[in-house]
């Protein structure tokens, strides 16, 4: 996993994914799935 996708695998693992499973439901996620994740991760820091 890329150190800059660290605060998106943070956010997932907050909201209850198994560690294990999170690199790999990153790289499956399409850029546009990412941006929304993204937009959550601006909100909770906001």
């Amino acid at each position: 996993m890329p150190t800059a996708e660290l605060d998106l695998a943070l956010l997932l693992r907050q909201e209850g994914l198994p560690k294990d499973e999170i690199p790999e439901r990153l790289e499956r996620m399409s850029p546009a799935d990412k941006e929304q994740l993204w937009g959550r991760v601006r909100r909770r820091r906001a």
